[in-house]
This record gives structure tokens, C-alpha cells and sequence, in this order.
């Protein structure tokens, strides 16, 4: 697989809990994936309030996602293509996020939709994705 100076590839797994980001190309110094776990530090808002309004709750749900995908784009460092793969609906949302990242306007990305998989079946959903 071709590689642009000083660009790297990533595959981005997501579930609303965590998501791994598998690194290829010249900054990970080698094109087998380097991983790295980010975990949603508020999978959900929690509420003890028995007449909290459910908009506000959804609305509290909304914006931990963002934050969230927030972390998961501080790690992407000179993208050049990015794939975004999980089961949750988590994966529109970090579309949206890079998309809206003004330093990311130029990468090529792509969505997949995946079953639930744990950290080693994503990395090898990546290599077989980029050919590794």
C-alpha cells in the first residue's frame, strides 16, 4: 500500500463505550496498525432526578458523544484516508466531527457498518480493509 509523505491511514472502530484507532503509514514508523484505546468517559448520563425531562437527558446524551468523539480526534494526527467502522449509530457522529474538523477537510474517508468486535478482530478488519 502506497503511502504520501508524512500522511498516515487510520481505522477507527466505535461502539457508544469505546473505540480503537489503528494507526498505519510513516508516522507509526512501520504499516502493520499500531492501536490506541479511547474510552467514552460517559458511556451515558446518568440521572437521579425522577421528573428529569427526557429531551434534557437525550440532550446531555447528545453532547457526551460529541466530547467523546472530540478524544478520539486528538489522536488523529496527518490523516490522509480514514476508515470509521462499529455497530452504534457513534460512527455518523465522528463522521459529522471530522467533517466539521477544519484541518481534516482534505481525507478521504469511509463508513462501514460492523458487528460488536474486540480490539484484535477490528485490527484485523483494518489490515484486510487497507491490504496490510
Amino acid at each position: 500500500m502506497k503511502q504520501d509523505q508524512g500522511k498516515a491511514t487510520y481505522g477507527i472502530y466505535i461502539d457508544r463505550r469505546q473505540a480503537f484507532i489503528f494507526t498505519s503509514g510513516l508516522l507509526a514508523g512501520r504499516y502493520e496498525p499500531v492501536c490506541v484505546t479511547v474510552e467514552n468517559p460517559a458511556e451515558a448520563p446518568r440521572s437521579n432526578k425522577a421528573d428529569r425531562d427526557q429531551v434534557h437527558l437525550q440532550n446531555e446524551k447528545n453532547e457526551q458523544l460529541r466530547k467523546f468523539c472530540r478524544l478520539i480526534i486528538e489522536h488523529l494526527e496527518h490523516p490522509h484516508k480514514v476508515l470509521i467502522f462499529g455497530p452504534s449509530m457513534s460512527k455518523f457522529e465522528l463522521q459529522k466531527e471530522i467533517a466539521e474538523t477544519k484541518r481534516f477537510r482534505h481525507i478521504e474517508e469511509t463508513l462501514k457498518k460492523s458487528e460488536v468486535m474486540t480490539k484484535e478482530q477490528a485490527a484485523r478488519f483494518v489490515r484486510e480493509y487497507f491490504g496490510l
